[in-house]
């Protein structure tokens, strides 16, 4: 109908659609109409922009739905994706060069070998606390709610997971490095395992884009002007090595 809004179905019906997110959201689903062009995978359907809290606007590809207050899942996103696709962004190896790239431009070697330290004090007291020795303690013991001994079980039990470049220190007086370089290396990696739909690798182009949508927060900006779109394209380029596509 001409009287509907051009936004309908961009924008979260909880959120005020400012020209910025509208075109924000027009920007989002072009990308994504392009991937899917020029591979011919389905990333599924994009939810609306807008958030209604604290997170970025833009949904990651890597996340589920909406969750209710228990984890379940009411509202889930991304509907009638390729199974290829689900496959490669449901992956350790992905999960894990995620988690790398979130740390690595924030945590100096100092910083990691503090919350080494940290932890390791806090696996003391709960291994104190639940390795009772004597008559007493054991008794002690048996007034503990059952929450409290589940947590006191897990801190002691509890590996501190950081990508060991975190703490890597450059050779220019004795700074800490950032990891930044070696971190999108590994995203990308575990991005390259997605496969056009007759079996081609991605070109450098359409690798760029997924890393976009994948994780918005930090490159969704590099969209535009081209220049800019084409730097984040020539880094993407050099951390996949000897992709020779362009």
């Amino acid at each position: 109908m001409n009287g509907e809004p051009r936004h309908e179905g961009l924008i979260n019906r909880y959120c005020r659609p400012t020209p910025e997110l509208v075109e924000l959201a027009r920007e989002w689903r072009r990308l994504f109409r392009k991937f899917e062009r020029t591979t011919g995978l389905s990333l599924g359907q994009p939810p609306p922009v807008g958030s209604v809290g604290d997170s970025y606007p833009v949904e990651s590809l890597l996340r589920d739905g909406f969750m209710d207050s228990d984890g379940t899942i009411h509202e889930p996103f991304w509907v009638g994706r390729s199974p290829e696709v689900s496959e490669v962004l449901a992956s350790d190896r992905l999960r894990e060069a995620l988690l790398g790239f979130n740390v690595a431009d924030q945590l100096s070697s100092d910083v990691v070998k503090g919350l080494r330290q940290t932890q390791e004090a806090l696996q003391a007291a709960a291994r104190v606390a639940r390795d009772f020795t004597t008559p007493t303690g054991e008794r002690l013991r048996n007034y503990q709610p059952q929450e409290v001994s589940e947590a006191i079980r897990l801190l002691a039990t509890w590996t501190l997971r950081l990508p060991k470049f975190a703490a890597a220190r450059t050779g220019r007086a004795g700074r800490p490095r950032t990891g930044h370089a070696q971190a999108l290396r590994l995203m990308v990696g575990a991005l390259d395992d997605l496969k056009e739909q007759d079996g081609r690798d991605l070109d450098h182009d359409e690798m760029t884009i997924l890393l976009m949508l994948t994780i918005p927060w930090r490159f969704l900006e590099e969209r535009k002007p081209r220049e800019r779109f084409q730097r984040l394209a020539d880094r993407v380029r050099k951390a996949r090595g000897k992709k020779v596509r362009t």
